[in-house]
């Protein structure tokens, strides 16, 4: 990867990038936005660098001068965090303790508490525009249950109308931009619900099996012939393991009657 190791040079392409224009320093950023052109319409160009960096870590065509904006204001404030963060935290042995790591930290230590049986991988990263935390697990309680959860530590919501992340968390706890969880199905489990399913259904249980159509009611989003393992994933995507596994069965009627072509663990 190419690399600029002298301030000099650094400085040298970063003038090249604002070649005369005005730009705005704000903390640690420079902010480079004027109007352009772009397929015969006029569209606004936003470049940002951090620090000392000759290469802009932002480097957008927004749609609107209120996109633009949108972005510039979401900056300044992950700045001004920045400038809170380092006068609360000074330097200890050379390393900071990021936001995002902070919010992991908080997380997994509430996860441990609340679903002591369960193991959960709580990692954090940080990237150039904005940070992470993803929550991983086997077996144990459903996602969705985790996500309600962890959704406390977002920072804001991503909103595809103006194609910005809004910072709307006013929580007075670390948080982190995005926040991902994901469950896995051991390969224990898997093998005993694939098999259970291949038996019920009758067909082959292999890596090509295909659901009979009878039971293509219970796989969502395939329009003919879903895959075995389509079927496996989501009969199990909202199954509590923690609860116990017994293994798979025909549905049941609220009066107690088997249907036929539909499935559930238990």
């Amino acid at each position: 990867m190419y690399r600029l190791m002298t301030k000099e040079a650094r400085q040298n392409e970063r003038k090249a990038w604002i070649s005369g224009r005005e730009t705005e320093k704000y903390k640690d950023i420079e902010i480079l936005s004027y109007t352009k052109n772009y397929d015969g319409k006029e569209k606004v160009s936003l470049i940002i660098w951090r620090g000392q960096a000759g290469k802009p870590y932002i480097n957008y065509l927004c749609r609107t001068p209120e996109s633009a904006q949108s972005y510039i204001d979401q900056e300044k404030k992950a700045a001004d965090n920045r400038e809170r963060y380092y006068k609360e935290h000074p330097k200890a042995n050379g390393k900071v303790q990021t936001e995002s790591a902070k919010a992991a930290l908080m997380i997994k230590t509430i996860l441990k508490r609340e679903y002591p049986s369960v193991r959960f991988s709580v990692r954090s990263d940080n990237f150039a525009n904005g940070n992470s935390v993803r929550i991983s697990w086997v077996d144990g309680v459903p996602t969705k249950e985790i996500e309600g959860f962890a959704r406390q530590f977002e920072s804001g919501t991503f909103d595809g109308m103006t194609d910005c992340y809004n910072y709307d968390n006013t929580a007075n706890h670390p948080q982190a931009k995005y926040v991902h969880c994901q469950r896995d199905v051991s390969p224990e489990k898997n093998a005993i619900i694939r098999e259970q399913l291949a038996k019920l259904m009758n067909i082959e249980n292999s890596d090509y099996a295909v659901v009979p159509k009878p039971y293509e009611i219970n796989v969502r989003g395939y329009a003919y012939g879903p895959p075995l393992s389509a079927l496996v994933y989501q009969i199990a995507i909202d199954f509590d393991f923690s609860k116990g596994f017994t293994g798979v069965r025909h549905q049941k009627t609220e009066s107690g009657e088997t249907i036929s072509n539909m499935f559930e663990l238990y």
